[in-house]
């Protein structure tokens, strides 16, 4: 009886913690939502949404996207084209902004932006206790949330206000289901990652494939059941979507390449040599991907982490287009690869966690403030994947046979 009165009371001040955290982030964050910030993709979604319950409108329309050039002018813009003004996710992603609808846009924006910022400290903090092999410092776990939240790229997700923090939590609580062998659970919670095609795509063709090999056919019979009843839901409500979808997913081809994946800069470039050389990355990725997959399938659930951190990398460098921030998609790379030398080290581990922990922080923040506007600089844009391949590559051994 005790035990079942402390599991309630730590619930109820869970519930409390993350109510007035989201409180708090809503009015600190107020101020944040009326500036200019380039490419913000909160207001044509919120607008979608708000249209869609009010006016039965399709998220598609293009007065939605008219709309969104009033808050253009309230809000300062030099130029039109610095809003996101269509609706470039799934059908499926309007039913996550509803409830921000019952609020003003500006409180809804913060709102957003304070639940994103809990999504990546939660997801690193999940992908932190499947990789614990003993008790984990808080300063350890503190330095893997603020790591998650406050790197040069999780900001420019949470600035920009596109989903990427909420794939990254779903991609994080599905491979921790999964490990606990929660396996329906996690197959309905993986068929939310299709919030995101270009992102989420190969990640469930992924667990698909590694759950097949390892008998999981309860988490595949979710994870099809709930996206079949997904998709018959939309087509209910939302007929016709996918022309709409397709006409705006094929307006960010112009703009893309600016901060986009290896394929987008090749369809961007001018130069034919250059075009080439990426393109000929693009496959390499591609086949890297088959070979790892194909490999290591038969692995067991300790080296599922490895082989979805790889995965999520490599796809965010081969889909296109994918959205600004999606460097984050490196981040669970990065975390397996430090937290493999913290244990492995023993000794030197935490201090060489720190040490790369705080170089890979500080280096993107340094390097975008001395590049001002050149975003597309090479180093900022593909740093982390860098990192995190050679990462991988390095442990996979340690991971496959952690005994020596």
């Amino acid at each position: 009886m005790k035990t079942l009165s402390f599991g309630i009371t730590r619930l109820v001040l869970l519930i409390m913690g993350i109510i007035t955290t989201l409180v708090f982030g809503t009015f600190a964050l107020k101020g944040v939502s009326q500036l200019p910030v380039p490419r913000d993709e909160f207001p044509i979604n919120y607008i979608a949404a708000k249209n869609w319950i009010s006016d039965n409108r399709s998220p598609y329309d293009l007065r939605n996207s008219e709309e969104v050039g009033s808050i253009t002018l309230d809000r300062g813009y030099s130029e039109s084209g610095e809003l996101v003004v269509d609706f470039q996710n799934l059908p499926l992603t309007i039913i996550v902004f509803l409830p921000f609808t019952f609020l003003p846009i500006e409180y809804a924006e913060a709102l957003w932006r304070t639940v994103n910022i809990l999504c990546l400290i939660v997801g690193g903090i999940l992908l932190t206790l499947l990789l614990s092999h003993q008790k984990v410092s808080f300063s350890i776990m503190s330095a893997t949330a603020g790591f998650c939240s406050l790197n040069y790229y999780s900001v420019l997700c949470l600035l920009t206000n596109n989903v990427i923090p909420i794939l990254f939590l779903l991609m994080s609580i599905s491979l921790y289901l999964i490990i606990q062998n929660k396996d329906s659970l996690a197959g309905f919670l993986s068929s939310l990652i299709w919030v995101n095609l270009q992102l989420g795509s190969f990640f469930i063709l992924f667990l698909i494939i590694w759950a097949k090999q390892h008998q999981k056919i309860k988490y595949i019979r979710s994870l099809l059941a709930a996206t079949l009843f997904e998709m018959v839901i939309v087509f209910i409500i939302f007929p016709g979507w996918i022309a709409g979808y397709l006409k705006n997913l094929l307006n960010v081809v112009s703009t893309n390449g600016r901060f986009a994946s290896v394929i987008s800069q090749s369809i961007n470039c001018q130069f034919t040599q250059e075009k080439v050389f990426l393109l000929i990355i693009h496959l390499a990725l591609i086949l890297l991907l088959v070979i790892v997959w194909f490999n290591y399938r038969y692995r067991d659930e300790k080296f599922l982490l490895w082989l979805s951190a790889i995965t999520i990398l490599i796809t965010s460098l081969i889909t296109f287009p994918v959205k600004e921030g999606h460097q984050v998609f490196c981040i669970p790379a990065i975390i397996i690869t430090l937290y493999t030398w913290l244990y492995r080290w023993k000794e030197y581990g935490s201090r060489f966690f720190w040490f790369v922990s705080v170089i890979l922080f500080a280096f993107p923040w340094i390097l975008a403030m001395v590049n001002g506007e050149s975003i597309n600089s090479f180093i900022l844009v593909f740093l982390y994947a860098i990192v995190g391949i050679i990462g991988l590559w390095w442990i996979r051994w340690w991971m496959i046979r952690p005994e020596y």
